[in-house]
């Protein structure tokens, strides 16, 4: 999770076209980061996105429909999706005995 600028890369560009992408504000990823700069290199075009993460939420699309599917999703920023996204992977890796602690003082 980070602030969404236009030169911000945080997956391989390559990778991109393998995977079913989904974002909070689509309009918003297609002008920043990675996508916006895939779409700039020819390697994806405009329509991208399969829909938005409401959309998956909300049962009018498809997420992950089999195993070998990438799935990426494009944060731009909507605070509640990144702290329930943030809270899900945390909640997962304690259950699965993933990370390590780190104390601060």
């Amino acid at each position: 999770m980070g602030t969404d600028l236009f030169e911000k890369i945080e997956c391989e560009l390559a990778l991109m076209p393998r995977c079913r992408k989904f974002a909070d504000a689509i309009e918003h990823a297609r002008q920043r980061g990675e996508v916006s700069q895939a779409i700039e290199q020819g390697i994806l075009d405009e329509v991208c996105f399969v829909g938005t993460l409401g959309q998956v939420i909300n049962g009018t699309i498809s997420g992950r429909t089999d195993d070998e599917q990438i799935t990426l999703f494009d944060g731009v920023g909507i605070g509640i999706q990144d702290t329930t996204i943030v809270r899900t992977i945390y909640d997962q890796a304690v259950e699965k005995g993933l990370g390590t602690r780190i104390e601060f003082s």
